[in-house]
């Protein structure tokens, strides 16, 4: 089944549409036309009783006020730019900084303010929501007229995999990624669709792994080192407590950190084929003892992103701490800049894509 309704209009006027894909079990995912944001993923606890596993405004004015991208589709760089700069062919552009002097997430208006055409379509024979737009040469700084795809596909396991694709008529950097914040407690709501209240992600469980990381400094910037997590607070290839994480003295309030997913790793039982589909890796995977959700992520970039939303709270922040957790699957931060990351350039003629599958388990 496959729904779409108006959800109102931006300050700017402009009419934004949710698209929503449900099976019979009651899993099923829906999309925003504003910034292609992915506002619900419904699954089954150990009771069978679905609820949205993704925090997100519940209303289009709140996604619009809110700084977190949460669930949106961020482009057209995903992380951080050094002082919003990079170069290319002997050239430098510049992308308005929005954190300090950085360029995160593709600037200000990135692709999480922009609107998107949405469409219901067919991925190997599964539903999918279709997300398309055109960026325009010089839209943020980056160079080169962009025509991007984002495929919503739900599978028959109730998880889903976002394909994203791009092509370009000019030399220009691409890196895209899902923003959302996975809670698999749920958010039950009410008789009146109200969200009631959520505990915190502290209590989730997670693996990977990954054997190696990229340091950051101060800024929150890579220093071009690519690191191993053994015997660090990094390593997360037993299992780790987000609580526990987030006492950590060298890790602060929590991780923001970029993992190097470019080797394959050991994969449990319960993570069946269709979470990692062929030319992907896996990444990591999540447990919530109490409900008895659990899911995987796997992808075909090289890097994942794990927040753990310690920033929830800043910036005019609506949500409390921890409230989610991010698994982006990624090129590295500030690639462009750390020539011995891999390259995120795409050439006139080339396709860019990205796999990311979310399985449960």
């Amino acid at each position: 089944m496959h729904t779409r309704d108006d959800v109102g209009v931006t300050q700017a006027g402009i009419p934004v549409e949710r698209l929503t894909l449900r099976r019979a079990d009651h899993t099923g995912l829906s999309v925003l036309t504003y910034g292609a944001t992915w506002v619900q993923w419904r699954l089954p606890d150990r009771d069978g009783c679905s609820a949205n596993v993704l925090a997100a405004p519940a209303t289009l004015a709140g996604v619009e006020e809110d700084q977190h991208f949460m669930g949106a589709t961020v482009g057209r760089y995903a992380n951080r730019l050094s002082s919003g700069r990079f170069e290319l062919g002997g050239q430098t552009y510049q992308v308005p900084p929005n954190e300090d002097d950085k360029a995160l997430h593709g600037g200000p208006e990135g692709f999480h303010r922009q609107l998107w055409e949405g469409s219901f379509t067919e991925v190997d024979g599964d539903p999918s929501i279709t997300m398309t737009r055109t960026s325009p040469a010089g839209e943020m700084g980056f160079p080169g007229n962009l025509e991007v795809r984002v495929d919503f596909v739900l599978l028959p396991s109730g998880g889903v995999r976002i394909i994203s694709t791009a092509t370009t008529d000019a030399t220009t950097i691409v890196s895209l990624t899902n923003h959302a914040y996975f809670n698999l407690a749920g958010f039950p709501t009410t008789e009146s669709g109200q969200r009631m209240q959520t505990p915190d992600v502290l209590s989730h469980e997670i693996w990977s792994g990954a054997r190696q990381h990229t340091p950051v400094d101060d800024a929150s910037l890579p220093t071009g080192e690519i690191a191993s997590v053994a015997g660090t607070p990094f390593d997360l290839r037993s299992g780790r407590l987000l609580l526990d994480l987030t006492q950590d003295a060298i890790l602060g309030e929590g991780l923001d950190n970029n993992y190097v997913c470019t080797d394959h790793m050991p994969k449990p039982d319960w993570i069946g084929a269709e979470a990692v589909p062929a030319g992907s890796r896996l990444m990591a995977w999540v447990a919530h003892n109490s409900s008895g959700r659990r899911i995987s992520v796997s992808g075909t970039l090289p890097g994942l992103q794990i927040y753990l939303g310690q920033g929830l709270p800043a910036k005019g922040g609506t949500f409390p701490a921890y409230t989610g957790l991010c698994l982006e699957t990624q090129h590295f931060p500030d690639a462009p800049n750390q020539p011995n990351f891999p390259s995120p350039v795409l050439e006139p003629g080339e396709t860019w894509q990205s796999t990311t599958t979310y399985a449960p388990g």
